[in-house]
């Protein structure tokens, strides 16, 4: 049985023993930490080196595990479902047979305080750097902060590190960054998705809130391994992009019955933005307002600073009652 939560790439796949035929979008079938992670990008192409220089990749000893972007010289912005153990980020690496741009520690984590592990509601977090990145290749992306924007119907662009080969007992992973363009569907749409998937019935009955925003297209899609990676609307270049959506979850990968899910990025901007005044040098500089909020300390000492207490992932959102056994516990937790 699969369970699926996106990660940074575009189709990701993951294996697991969950009652339904859902899947958390993470990497490839390795014990990685406490879970068991696929990745799988499916009929994407390879995208134009630095084409999106903010994409980064979280890394363990393991290897890419979630996917991210930067939103600050020192700030990604990825999936909560990927926190857990200390970890590296990569940023500006195109090919991974490449040994151009940086690796950073990451310092802190910090998941969105109303995220539940259960439903993978309010899946957003921030992770603050040990330095700010100084690599020459590397753009930040813009976030949407708009309740109207994506609309339905509008195209939309996901990225990542994974597998290319659809089939489920097939891992061919890619060692460059690919792409692949989905569109927007409604809530409504989205949550009445129903169908079959690996010989389990399933479906998104009561599962999308509007912390989420769904996406498809004809066998394209993101899945597991590319959790936390961006979605985005396309502008004239990686600086002109703008994030719409986090890769999240969803059941299935390239699924004809299920569309991807995506954290929406417009229901966090003010939780989004004011942490990164409070926690980053650099939010100003990223275009965030801080005039109204604590900015962070201009002093060099990279210990200066912290940002607001970090939850645990685990805490209940009471404002959407959903309770079902869906992704219970995203594979047992936190990464260890």
């Amino acid at each position: 049985m699969k369970t699926q939560i996106l990660f940074s790439a575009l189709i990701v796949s993951q294996q697991c023993n969950l009652s339904t035929a859902s899947l958390l979008r993470g990497k490839d079938s390795v014990e990685h930490s406490n879970r068991k992670l696929d990745t799988r990008i499916i009929n994407g192409s390879e995208a134009t080196e630095d084409r999106y220089s903010y994409a980064v990749s979280l890394q363990d000893d393991i290897g890419h595990f979630c996917g991210g972007s930067l939103i600050a010289k020192d700030v990604i912005l990825t999936a909560a479902h990927c926190q857990g153990g200390r970890y590296n980020v990569v940023l500006g690496r195109h090919d991974w047979n490449d040994n151009d741009g940086q690796v950073i520690a990451m310092k802190e984590e910090l998941p969105h305080p109303n995220y539940d592990a259960q439903s993978t509601n309010n899946d957003f977090m921030l992770v603050f750097l040990n330095s700010a990145t100084i690599a020459n290749n590397v753009d930040l992306v813009s976030l949407n902060s708009a309740s109207s924007v994506p609309s339905v119907g509008q195209g939309v662009t996901v990225m990542g590190w994974g597998d290319i080969d659809i089939r489920d007992d097939v891992s061919e992973l890619s060692d460059a960054l690919m792409d692949v363009n989905v569109k927007v569907i409604s809530e409504q749409e989205c949550d009445d998705s129903e169908g079959t998937v690996n010989g389990y019935s399933d479906n998104y009955n009561d599962k999308i809130t509007q912390n989420m925003l769904c996406a498809r297209a004809n066998q394209q899609d993101s899945c597991q391994g590319d959790s936390g990676g961006p979605l985005v609307i396309k502008g004239g270049s990686a600086g002109a992009d703008v994030q719409v959506g986090v890769v999240s979850w969803g059941i299935g990968c390239a699924s004809e019955h299920f569309p991807g899910v995506y954290a929406r990025v417009s229901r966090a901007y003010g939780w989004i933005e004011s942490e990164v005044c409070k926690g980053s040098r650099y939010a100003s500089e990223a275009g965030f307002d801080c005039s109204s909020g604590t900015v962070a300390s201009t002093t060099d000492n990279a210990d200066a600073w912290s940002p607001s207490t970090s939850t645990s992932g685990t805490s209940n959102n009471d404002d959407e009652d959903i309770t079902e056994d869906y992704i219970y516990g995203l594979l047992g937790g936190n990464r260890a």
